[in-house]
Order: C-alpha cells, then structure tokens, then sequence
C-alpha cells in the first residue's frame, strides 16, 4: 500500500507526511489537498529525505502494457475457460512474488490452493485493482465485468485522522464522495450526433 499512497506519518522532502486534522497536509485544507486523508505516492520520485529545494518534477514513459497486466490477463482469461489449474495459481503466484510478498507456510502466496473458480475470480479482480491502481484500467475494468453498477454507486471512502496533544492518533472512516453510474446506459458512449445524422441506418447507442 504504502508504494502507491502516502499515508500519515510516511517520510516526504525529509518531514513526516502529515495528515491529521490541524496538520500540515490536513484533509480538505484547501482545493489542492486531499479529500481521502491519502495522497498518491506511485510514479512519484525517491524524494523521502530531499530538502524541499532539491525536489524536481520526474517523468515517466506511459506503459501501455506490462508484464503484470501479462500475467493478470492470462489467469483471468484461463479461469473464465477453464477454471482452476496449475498455471492460473502460477500465474498469480509469479505475480505476488514479483511484488515482495513472502510465499508463506504453504507456499501459496495467500492464495487458497483449492480456491474455485468463482473465487479465483474475486481474487483475480481485486488484484488488478491493486496491482494496476492509478495506471487507467479500474474504469475500464469494471465495465468489462459488468459490475459497474454495483461498484460506481457505491460511497468513496476515506480517513479522517485527529491527533491529542499527546500524540495519539484516532482514526474514522468517513465518505467523501458518491458515485453515479446508469446502466445499461454508461457502459456505452453515445455516438456523436453529427455521425447519427450523417447514415439513417445509424442508432444511437441505447438511452442517449
């Protein structure tokens, strides 16, 4: 987690980031700050004990596809074929690996190793969303699986932190935001209607 979001506490420009109410990355302090009570880490340079005056912006390439999203494709697409098998295990079990994650007692990674195939479906699915976050495929994804509607209705969580004069931390979930999604409207873009009117055979895409 903390690879792809800065959480309270974590080091930043040689400071701990922090974003109790009163601190100085609070939550909702201003338009550029953040909301969630997290702010993104990923893409983000090795800066953890930078003085502020040495900070410089850094670039990336945008990978359009990478061997994570290899790995991830191919054990969705042989779970929807043919369910468990010994290369969708390996396939996430490659994929865990390759992330720092300790295989375990049972040399499993975390992975059940009688898991169905429903299962391995949920697994697979909250992986990407782990493992791809921020990198443009959760929106697309969730309409691949037809779950958008149950997913982008769904309240926006985040963490409103306090801290004591002593130093003690509480912690309480809150919603930020609420999602909108009509289906089966928003799985489709609508066809631009200057196109709609140029074929009489054309439709438009339903609802819009």
């Amino acid at each position: 987690m903390m690879n792809t979001v800065f959480v309270n506490g974590m080091l930043w420009l040689n400071r701990e980031v922090q974003l109790f109410n009163g601190g100085a990355d609070r939550p909702g302090g201003s338009l550029q700050q953040t909301k969630t009570g997290y702010y993104m880490r990923k893409f983000m340079g090795k800066f953890e004990t930078s003085a502020t005056a040495t900070y410089q912006q850094t670039f990336h390439d945008f990978i359009y596809l990478r061997y994570a999203e290899v790995l991830l494709n191919y054990a969705e697409a042989l779970n929807e074929f043919s369910g468990p098998s010994a290369d969708v295990f390996d396939m996430l079990h490659q994929l865990r690996q390759r992330a720092g994650i300790e295989p375990g007692a049972g040399n499993d990674y975390g992975i059940p190793a009688d898991a169905t195939k429903e299962q391995l479906r949920e697994l697979i699915h909250h992986e990407r969303r782990v493992e791809m976050a921020f990198e443009e495929q959760r929106y697309f994804d969730i309409r691949r699986w037809k779950v958008a509607e149950q997913v982008m209705t769904q309240p926006f969580g985040g963490v409103s932190l306090s801290r004591t004069s002593q130093g003690v931390l509480s912690y309480d979930y809150v919603n930020v935001a609420t999602g909108v999604f009509r289906s089966p409207q928003m799985y489709l873009y609508p066809i631009p209607y200057n196109e709609v009117i140029k074929n009489p055979q054309m439709r438009q895409n339903p609802n819009w």
